[in-house]
């Protein structure tokens, strides 16, 4: 714990950066009308359906917004912001989780990336002191 601890904010950045390059993955390949095939028939199910956009905007640009912020916010030590932004994060990540388990009915790995590390991103936050 102590490790987690002392790099709280080195591991909030890594997360960022890793589900900020699989959301831009998702958007290059949604802008070039491409499908994207995982391997495990869920990403191209989860990717198509009427849930992959909101506000008429592919999620996964709303994943490039979220943690190009978050990684802005950790960067300028913006604690309040952090904590606000990395709660709409988890909420909306959540919500996203329950579609793909109860709704949709199938998984996308790099959803699942995208999705449980804003939920780390807001424990770290938030749980680790």
């Amino acid at each position: 714990m102590d490790f987690i601890r002392k790099n709280k904010k080195y591991l909030i950045n890594f997360l960022a950066i890793l589900s900020l390059l699989v959301s831009l993955y998702l958007t290059l390949l949604n802008f070039q009308g491409k499908g994207l095939q995982c391997g495990l028939n869920g990403c191209d199910k989860v990717l198509s359906s009427s849930y992959s956009y909101f506000l008429k905007i592919p999620v996964s640009l709303w994943g490039v917004i979220y943690f190009s912020s978050i990684l802005i916010l950790n960067f300028l030590n913006k604690i309040n912001l952090l904590k606000f932004v990395s709660t709409i994060g988890f909420l909306f990540s959540s919500y996203l989780l329950f579609l793909q388990f109860f709704i949709i009915k199938t998984l996308c790995p790099f959803c699942l990336i995208a999705d449980l590390s804003a939920i780390l991103i807001f424990l770290l936050i938030f749980a680790i002191k």
